[in-house]
């Protein structure tokens, strides 16, 4: 099966999953036991095997702690454990009612969620966690519904943090290009000169923000995100009850 289309049945059962779901840890779920499957060739004994090998070999790889993995899970950890704490101690409070009382128009606090998101780029999800709990109060007031929110939210952490040297991601590219150029001679420049040449060049990062503003900016928005809006101005109406998430 590899080399064949039934190789990307895994990611298209989790995305069909979410879409019909919307909860994300049963869609991922799907998707691994859909590639454990693939794998054994659907043979169930040898799918629990691969999946707790798979399980094992994020903590204890080759006769040792796997301390690459150890170390992210514990980094993201802390990065939780850190945003919950600004958020206890009142500073996201703090912060939204300093902005709020600035902020008097729709496209200020459209705009402040953006250049939050551009401003927190350490680590993606450290940027979703600390600029949903900054901007949300704001926006909240601004009637801008919490799809648009998570729109601005998810479209500046991960595309500002891929390009950033300083962030989580930037560090892991260029340990990847460390490792590229480690095996070419003809290379002359630093993995670090490398990915900052590769910036500019990113162009999915550049459309993304390049509409995130304009969406940011302007009153124009399409299809389900024009309802939410509608919704959300017309009748205060954030989100949709029917949904089930927390909005506290």
């Amino acid at each position: 099966m590899i080399g064949t289309w039934v190789s990307i049945l895994p990611p298209l059962v989790a995305i069909i999953m979410v879409l019909v779901t919307k909860r994300v840890l049963i869609s991922l779920g799907s998707g691994i036991l859909t590639a454990a499957l693939l794998v054994a060739s659907f043979t169930p004994i040898e799918t629990l095997k691969n999946l707790w090998t798979a399980m094992i070999v994020s903590f204890w790889a080759d006769g040792e702690l796997n301390t690459y993995n150890i170390y992210i899970m514990v980094f993201i950890l802390l990065l939780g454990i850190i945003t919950a704490l600004v958020s206890l101690s009142g500073g996201s409070r703090a912060f939204a009612e300093w902005a709020t009382r600035r902020i008097k128009t729709r496209r200020g606090a459209k705009l402040l969620t953006v250049f939050l998101g551009i401003l927190i780029f350490v680590d993606d999800y450290f940027n979703a966690l600390a600029v949903g709990q900054i901007a949300r109060p704001i926006t909240d007031q601004h009637r801008i519904s919490r799809a648009k929110l998570a729109y601005f939210i998810d479209s500046t952490s991960a595309p500002i943090c891929v390009i950033s040297p300083i962030s989580s991601w930037g560090a892991f590219l260029i340990g990847q290009l460390a490792l590229i150029f480690s095996t070419t001679a003809a290379v002359s420049y630093s993995p670090l000169s490398a990915f900052l040449m590769m910036a500019p060049m990113n162009f999915y990062v550049v459309a993304t923000l390049a509409m995130v503003f304009f969406f940011a900016w302007s009153n124009i928005d399409f299809f389900e995100m024009k309802k939410h809006e509608t919704i959300a101005q017309e009748s205060g109406q954030l989100f949709d009850p029917k949904k089930r998430f927390q909005v506290s």
